[in-house]
Order: C-alpha cells, then sequence, then structure tokens
C-alpha cells in the first residue's frame, strides 16, 4: 500500500524560481544607477553646504572628483581616492570629522537598495 501526495502548481512556481538565476545580472545595472546617484547626491548637497553645517569646502574640487564606486558582485563601494578624504570624514585630533560620504544619506540610499532588490525578485517571480 501506498499514498501519492502531489502539491498542485509545483511546477509552476519552481519555474518561477528559476528566474531568479540571473537575479545578479538585474541587479547589477540598478544597484550601479543608484551608487551614481549616490555619488552625485554626494557632490551636489555635501560639498556645496546645502546639508547643513556638515559639509567639506570645495576648493579644488580634487575630493569631488576623486569620489566613485566600485562593485564586486552585488556589493558596492564608494571609495575616494584623495588622500585627505579619511581626515576630512572622521577627523583628527585638531579638526572636527567632515561627514561627507559616512551616515549623510546612506540610509536613504539602503532602502533604495532594497527597493531595487525587491521590485526586481518581484519582476522575476511574475
Amino acid at each position: 500500500m501506498s499514498v501519492d501526495f502531489r502539491v498542485e502548481g509545483l511546477d509552476e512556481i519552481l519555474e518561477k524560481l528559476s528566474n531568479l538565476e540571473d537575479l545578479k545580472d538585474r541587479l547589477a545595472p540598478k544597484f550601479s544607477d543608484i551608487a551614481d546617484e549616490y555619488i552625485e547626491q554626494i557632490k551636489s548637497d555635501q560639498m556645496s553646504g546645502r546639508s547643513g553645517d556638515q559639509y567639506v569646502d570645495v576648493r579644488t574640487g580634487n575630493l569631488r572628483d576623486s569620489l566613485r564606486y566600485v562593485s564586486d558582485d552585488l556589493t558596492i563601494r564608494v571609495i575616494s581616492d584623495a588622500p585627505y578624504a579619511v581626515y576630512l570624514e572622521y577627523g583628527t585630533s585638531k579638526m572636527p570629522q567632515r561627514l561627507f560620504m559616512r551616515d549623510v544619506l546612506r540610509d536613504e540610499y539602503q532602502q533604495k537598495y532594497l527597493n531595487a532588490v525587491s521590485e526586481t525578485v518581484e519582476e522575476a517571480l511574475q
């Protein structure tokens, strides 16, 4: 004697889940767009004084022009090659920090990344 069980719709579910195989490929350009937007936001707000009293004075434009991102799989890292960027961001014993990358706008952009993941998964499962 035996009892068989069949989950109705399982084939359809598995087919939809197979659409997630290329999730990284679908997310990469969206993440790049968000990173570009983040860098432009930093350049326009944090380096112009519009974000309050925590901003970076632009003298030569070297720091602003050094902002870029690198991506590795689904990790986006915004970096600056300016050697003094770390001193501005974290401050020194003689100079207060001048946040221009860290914490400023971070929560807003983390939410944009999460929204991109959610939307892409939903699109793949439809």
